[in-house]
């Protein structure tokens, strides 16, 4: 719709329609806005009667008009349709289960007692204020397309129901029929909403604590099944715990029992014929050993003093004869042997090297016994 084409222009502080009143500058009305000079249009057979500027528009002509009818239609009537209210609140248990209430009111005719236009509450002016009882209803007319958010925001902090009808998107043809005008301005449920709703504030509050009520009795329940839930997790896991303690019992009273049998049969095979044999075997081939060892180190002593520290030591025995001896006069092999040579300072280390030497044992393993003592040699 183009602002310049004004419903309703002002003469005398009333509204009129331009098929009211003369056509052209005769009308004498101006802009409910701008209050600058209105050309009446009352003449055409293609448009509506309308307003325009004789002069420079102004961009809320059209709007004011039209606020300014529905404010006097609603003070006039004392009656205005109430839209229906629905919310839907919702809200979760620790479990996450969801509580939902749908509240809600249905559409209802208003009749108030008193109907006031433009009253001003706390730096912000309704621009109509229905009494009814001890009840209050702000209406805000809306009738340009911008909202203006900065007044929706100052009324809504007064706390009251406050009810916004929207003609913003009336088209001419309708504002100008007195009946259709009506009907929307009063009846239409498409053109109104509520802002706020002290009513519908209240049965929100009630269904919040009924809710926030179910909240806490679900809540309890659930933490007393959770608690159970606990207990018997306990319960099983102390049972779970006793039975791997017996099981530890019983496997240490098994290993005990297993190590007795295994240390009762290790005595027993000890004292057996056979261990008592092989023990006095081991102990007569140590024995042996030794003096096949102190055999070797005679011999090593007698190479350092009668044949200068050289000699063959035979590679059965390991005993050692002249460096020139074709057949080991100890056990009587013929051979092979080996060249060696010693020092005196090796005699004074011999004993304990063989300790540490294999050949004491080869000796005896490979020759049990010898046909000749060292101390026996000419």
């Amino acid at each position: 719709m183009s602002s310049n084409m004004i419903p309703f222009g002002e003469r005398d502080g009333l509204l009129f329609q331009a098929d009211e009143v003369a056509n052209g500058l005769k009308c004498q009305c101006v802009c409910p806005e701008c209050h600058r000079a209105l050309v009446a249009a009352n003449e055409g057979t293609k448009v509506l009667p309308y307003f325009r500027h004789q002069q420079q528009a102004c961009e809320g002509g059209h709007a004011a008009g039209v606020r300014r009818k529905a404010i006097e239609l609603i003070v006039a009537e004392l009656q205005l349709q109430l839209p229906p209210f629905s919310q839907t609140i919702s809200a979760k248990t620790m479990s996450g289960f969801v509580i939902r209430k749908t509240v809600s009111f249905e559409s209802s005719l208003l009749q108030t007692e008193r109907a006031d236009a433009g009253v001003k509450l706390s730096g912000v002016t309704a621009d109509v204020v229905l009494t009814a009882g001890e009840h209050q209803l702000l209406v805000y007319v809306r009738a340009a397309k911008r909202q203006d958010r900065q007044k929706e925001s100052a009324l809504l902090a007064l706390g009251v129901s406050v009810l916004e009808l929207d003609l913003s998107h009336l088209g001419l043809e309708t504002i100008l029929d007195k009946d259709a005008f009506r009907q929307v301005v009063l009846f239409d449920l498409r053109v109104r909403r509520w802002l706020h709703t002290v009513r519908g504030t209240m049965i929100v509050e009630r269904a919040w604590q009924a809710i926030q009520a179910e909240i806490d009795q679900r809540n309890d329940l659930e933490k007393q099944q959770k608690l159970k839930e606990l207990e018997q997790r306990r319960l099983e896991r102390e049972q779970m715990d006793a039975e791997l303690d017996m099981a530890r019992a019983r496997n240490e009273a098994l290993r005990v029992a297993s190590q007795a049998a295994r240390v009762a049969a290790f005595e027993a095979q000890q004292k057996s014929p056979e261990a008592l044999a092989e023990r006095a075997r081991r102990e007569s081939l140590k024995q042996e050993s030794s003096r096949r060892a102190e055999a070797i180190v005679a011999t090593i002593r007698r190479a350092i003093e009668s044949w200068g520290g050289a000699g063959a030591e035979c590679q059965r025995c390991y005993l050692i004869s002249e460096a020139d001896t074709e057949a080991c006069r100890y056990c009587a092999s013929t051979g092979p042997f080996k060249a060696v040579s010693f020092t005196q300072e090796y005699l004074g280390s011999a004993q304990a090297r063989m300790r540490s030497s294999h050949k004491p044992d080869t000796s005896v393993a490979q020759v049990p016994s010898l046909s000749q003592e060292p101390g026996a040699a000419g």
